[in-house]
């Protein structure tokens, strides 16, 4: 198991980006296990990067991780500069009670190369971390200087693994309840105090193995919850 690696500090976005709104849905109690997108209707919010546009995310490259917008795609590519080194991109909205989800399609990569989505940022360096890696774990751990494990690394039959496959990550959140959903398939529920109220959210990368590691994220949306 790989050391825990050091996150990199992500810039504040800058807000230029008019966000493009649906009706919103009112969320109601699904059966266990359904897919959320059979049941929830028009998304509030949806980022599809069409045309160039960075949806109001952070998108300055470094050292570390190259950012690009193509084919209507936010694309990050981690340079394993750094084994380990996490770097992220959020965005200024915030969102309280809510079910977000992000389309990842995941290019090179190889065993536990890791990447995921951000969620209830108190700012642009802290909040929950959903994790996937390359051979099929999965995690949520909060983060504010250091990270919490909330619930370990575990395989799960749900995510696509290895490299050239596309996983949606989803998290349906309502005051301390936290559903974690892969592909449409309800993986782990939980309760968590660590990071109340309204909050950032984002994705992230972080290579372990593979120099190049690379995920486009096709679709990011959310459904608030009255």
């Amino acid at each position: 198991m790989p050391a825990t690696p050091t996150p990199e500090p992500s810039a504040t976005p800058n807000p230029t980006e008019t966000p493009t709104l649906e009706p919103t849905a009112t969320l109601t109690p699904t059966p266990e296990n359904e897919d959320p997108l059979s049941w929830l209707g028009n998304s509030t919010w949806r980022g599809t990067f069409d045309g160039g546009s960075d949806e109001g995310f952070y998108t300055a490259s470094d050292e570390h991780t190259t950012f690009t917008l193509e084919n209507n795609a936010l694309v990050m590519t981690s340079s394993l500069a750094v084994p380990g080194w996490h770097t992220w991109s959020m965005t200024y909205r915030t969102i309280e009670d809510f079910y977000l989800e992000a389309d990842i399609n995941v290019k090179q990569c190889s065993g536990v190369d890791e990447y995921g989505i951000i969620f209830r940022g108190p700012d642009y360096s802290s909040g929950y971390f959903l994790a996937a890696r390359c051979n099929g774990e999965y995690s949520l751990r909060g983060y504010d200087g250091s990270y919490t494990n909330i619930i370990p690394w575990q395989f799960t039959e749900a995510l696509n693994r290895g490299a050239n496959q596309t996983n949606r990550l989803g998290v349906m959140v309502k005051g301390d309840s936290i559903a974690l959903y892969i592909n449409g398939k309800l993986v782990k529920e939980v309760n968590n105090d660590q990071f109340e109220g309204a909050g950032h959210f984002g994705v992230f990368i972080a290579a372990f193995e593979t120099a190049g590691f690379r995920i486009e994220i096709d679709r990011i949306r959310y459904w608030l919850q009255n």
